[in-house]
């Protein structure tokens, strides 16, 4: 009777081999569907770190300083290179280049141009002219010369008004 059932039931459209290919198509369906989604995750992790360094390499210019901040910079570079000057040998040759016949009045340096002015009076015109070569021959100055001699008349006194200028040497 099996034999009767088996030859009375119907066929089969289909045989094990179209099933077979089926799964085998949905399982490389899978397959290509989980590779897919891994290289777009891959590829957003990419454009993300990408992104971040292009952030990094490019950085916005910093605003514009504004006039205060500008004339801050300004006051803070006056302020060091006044404080960078090496006044001790300057005042150290003007010591050095000390005399009894000479009145130091002022001693004006501008250290911007690393110049500087000395006004005063001498008692006569070989005492200032002895004074300049001194002051001349000082390793601290250079280009020292005698910008301003006038002669000064006080009662009985007559003296040598005089300006010295020259360069400081740093």
């Amino acid at each position: 009777m099996e034999a009767m059932n088996r030859l009375l039931a119907p066929r089969r459209r289909h045989g094990a081999l179209p099933w077979l290919v089926a799964v085998l198509l949905a399982g490389a369906a899978t397959q290509l569907a989980v590779d897919a989604w891994t290289s777009h995750q891959a590829a957003q992790r990419e454009a993300a770190t990408l992104g971040r360094l292009r952030q990094a390499l490019y950085k916005p210019a910093p605003p514009a300083p504004s006039r205060e901040e500008k004339e801050r910079a300004k006051r803070w570079a006056t302020l060091r290179s006044e404080r960078e000057f090496r006044w001790y040998p300057v005042f150290q040759a003007l010591e050095r280049t000390g005399s009894t016949e000479i009145e130091l009045l002022e001693f004006a340096p501008d250290k911007g141009n690393r110049s500087f002015v000395l006004r005063g009076e001498a008692r006569d015109i070989d005492a200032l002219l002895d004074y300049v070569g001194k002051v001349a021959a000082q390793p601290a100055f250079a280009d020292v010369y005698l910008a301003h001699q006038k002669l000064m008349k006080r009662d009985a006194l007559e003296t040598q008004a005089f300006e010295i200028r020259g360069r400081v040497r740093q």
